[in-house]
């Protein structure tokens, strides 16, 4: 593979060209590489392999499930995100979908989205009206910075009054967490 280079009187750099499993062995700072093989122009900070900084990286992490139906009364937690690696100074936009939801009696109930664990961060809060009769779709989004490392997202419900079931067989929950930018 050749490492990045000046071509010709014109002084271009451009990236070295690999693949994801042929990256340079001892890159500089500031080095850059195409990888033809994952499509991705990456860059060496001096620790680890990113993208650019000033663009959204994208999707980081996502988890649907569609097997097991959920009750549940006080908070808790019902579906957590692929585990993820942070990069602190980013913004994260996490959206959390539940798809059918009843009650055993008509309530007001919250979908919320949080760092780690059930008492984490709040990261994301909806409201949601459940009728006995009949279903809702609940959405949560949120967008958050955080501390460098490896972390989740857990999703709750939580019912005011009586006891909610989350149908997850039909159309399920999931959870994403998208890379926004620098923030």
């Amino acid at each position: 593979m050749g490492l990045t280079q000046q071509i010709g009187a014109s002084s271009l750099i451009k990236p070295g060209v690999c693949t994801s499993s042929t990256r340079p062995a001892s890159p500089y700072t500031g080095q850059g590489i195409y990888e033809t093989d994952t499509n991705k122009t990456l860059f060496w900070n001096g620790t680890a392999w990113y993208p650019s900084w000033s663009t959204a990286w994208g999707v980081i992490a996502y988890t649907k499930t569609n097997t097991t139906n959920i009750t549940y009364t006080a908070e808790a937690v019902t579906i957590t995100s692929s585990s993820f690696t942070a990069v602190a100074n980013r913004y994260y936009r996490v959206t959390y979908i539940e798809g059918t939801t009843y009650g055993s009696v008509p309530f007001e109930g919250s979908i919320r989205t949080r760092l780690d664990t059930l008492t984490g961060t709040l990261i994301g809060v909806s409201r949601v009206i459940v009728s006995a009769t009949g279903s809702t779709t609940a959405i949560s989004t949120g967008l958050f910075t955080t501390t460098a490392g490896s972390h989740v997202v857990v999703g709750t419900l939580a019912a005011s009054t009586g006891t909610g079931t989350a149908y997850r067989t039909d159309i399920g929950a999931s959870i994403i967490v998208e890379d926004m930018g620098p923030a």
